[in-house]
């Protein structure tokens, strides 16, 4: 059905239709299988064994005593100190950003611990400045009504009863020459 309504000399087209029921959300699938643990890898070559297939030859004791300390390579590259001088220089520049690592759970709520005593009351504050809030009057039946685009342009108006909105519609056939500014009219096609 079409309707035609005009108040305070402003016409509007209605074209009431009903929309259809919004369907059902569907469920959410199955979670799937995990899948099975891969096997075990083959164990890795001790650094003996590596210093063996380097072509080194010898005992375990030999190749322990074939062993340089990093603290005597660091001597030998120049520099002097103490062991715990060597240890302070091998702090580096500090690395960039890592990635963030997996959130984990909350834990458990601790007990409350007991209230504390009452503090000092504080000083008064300084008074605000006034706000924009509702605009002062209106009376019983009046409701504010925006008056433009305006943050807080408001009036206020009276509002209609339903006795009184039933006596404000008409329906006629055309709109009047000189249609009635509080009057709604409805043309049915």
């Amino acid at each position: 059905m079409i309707m035609k309504l005009t108040f305070k000399n402003v016409t509007m087209v209605l074209n009431l239709v009903t929309p259809g029921a919004k369907g059902e959300a569907g469920k959410d699938g199955a979670r799937g299988a995990d899948g099975t643990i891969g096997a075990d890898g083959a164990d890795g070559k001790s650094t003996y064994d590596i210093w063996l297939a380097a072509g080194n030859t010898g005992t375990e004791t030999d190749f322990l005593a074939s062993i340089t300390s990093a603290y005597q390579i660091w001597l030998d590259t120049g520099h002097t100190g103490t062991k715990a001088d060597f240890i302070v220089s091998l702090k580096g520049d500090t690395g960039p950003q890592g990635i963030p690592g997996i959130a984990g759970t909350n834990g458990i709520d601790g007990v409350n611990g007991e209230q504390g005593a009452k503090g000092d009351t504080g000083e008064q504050g300084i008074q605000g400045l006034p706000g924009a809030g509702v605009a002062a009057g209106g009376t019983t039946g009046q409701a504010l009504i925006k008056t433009n685009n305006t943050d807080f342009a408001t009036e206020w108006e009276s509002i209609y009863t339903a006795t009184q909105i039933d006596t404000k519609f008409q329906e006629v056939a055309a709109l009047p020459a000189t249609p009635d500014a509080n009057t709604f009219y409805f043309i049915t096609e």
